[in-house]
């Protein structure tokens, strides 16, 4: 496991109210020791892997990365699938691959298969439902030219009907020692997909998955209302003072001033959900609002807008949207 420290948002940000990764570890491994994570017991499920927003925790992706060539098929299976090709690249569980890593591969690489074999899965201490891959595919609306999933245990007869009965198996497996938040946590991960270690690299330069997206749907023909399995950022009222912006990772949030107005902006393209700016907002009023759609990742957006104003009491210049109703900058409120 590869920990790149310094992309974490709790250690950029001491405010970061982020723990996906701790909450979905099903071994508990982790913990934040002196601004450094530490990990006891890993499985090497790849949970943390595939929900970290910042791309924190690395298991066999940046290697593929590194070894990409693009006249050449990528084959991937768990290395606990005895069934699969002898010419397959056996990795660690592939829980580790979201739609986005595999979407990023399949552009270095000239094709990438993966092999899922669920009685295999089911039998593994992981119990991951690997008939999910698929169904977080079809959310992104990727076509399967370029990546092919392909079941070496071909499902039942019914098969929507196992799909329900193995999904809330994995759900419920160990609900007798779960807490009731816990599995609503779980629930939500599932249906709603938006998170040992001794560092041997100074750091890992990796693309922006989010940006490999938007190239990828700029280049096809889906309709641009199209939801994704994302969320828009909404801003309810802003007075401007930059704390966000600051702060953000990847500079998805900016601020544009000219001689009239000031502008907060929203490049959807480049953030990663990791939530840092609502935690920072002074006046919480930033909040992920409905799904986000391939219109709106592809262009830039103006949250908020104000034109200047002069408070009536100290005499400064200031900016609010919506308006202050008492003419008062912030700091004289």
């Amino acid at each position: 496991m590869f920990i790149q420290q310094h992309l974490c948002s709790k250690i950029i940000s001491p405010v970061s109210q982020c723990h996906i990764c701790q909450d979905i570890c099903p071994q508990h491994s982790l913990q934040l020791v002196e601004d450094k994570w530490q990990i006891n017991d890993c499985t090497k499920c790849g949970l943390c892997v595939a929900h970290c927003p910042q791309q924190v925790f690395q298991l066999d992706y940046p290697t593929l990365l590194q070894q990409a060539d693009s006249e050449k098929t990528l084959s991937l299976a768990c290395l606990n699938y005895t069934t699969a090709p002898a010419d397959c690249l056996k990795v660690q569980c592939l829980q580790q691959f979201s739609p986005l890593h595999l979407l990023t591969l399949s552009q270095k690489y000239k094709k990438v298969v993966v092999y899922l074999a669920q009685t295999t899965c089911d039998q593994c201490q992981h119990h991951w439902y690997c008939s999910l891959l698929t169904l977080q595919l079809e959310q992104y609306h990727l076509q399967q030219e370029k990546i092919e999933i392909i079941n070496l245990q071909p499902a039942a007869k019914n098969e929507e009907q196992n799909k329900r009965r193995s999904f809330f198996q994995e759900v419920f497996r160990d609900s007798k020692s779960a807490s009731s938040n816990f599995l609503s946590e779980k629930l939500n991960q599932w249906l709603d997909p938006f998170a040992m270690a001794k560092e041997t690299q100074p750091s890992l330069v990796l693309p922006s998955l989010r940006q490999v997206l938007a190239g990828y749907y700029q280049e096809q023909a889906i309709e641009p209302n199209t939801s994704l399995p994302m969320r828009q950022l909404e801003c309810s009222s802003c007075h401007f003072c930059s704390a966000c912006t600051a702060v953000c990772p990847h500079q998805a949030l900016t601020i544009n001033e000219n001689d009239e107005t000031k502008s907060l902006l929203y490049n959807p393209a480049l953030c990663t959900q990791c939530g840092l700016c609502l935690d920072i907002c002074l006046a919480k009023k930033l909040s992920w609002g409905e799904k986000l759609t391939i219109e709106q990742l592809l262009s830039t957006q103006t949250l908020r807008q104000s034109p200047s104003y002069t408070c009536s009491s100290c005499g400064h210049t200031y900016h609010s949207d919506p308006p202050s109703e008492d003419n008062l900058c912030h700091f004289c409120r």
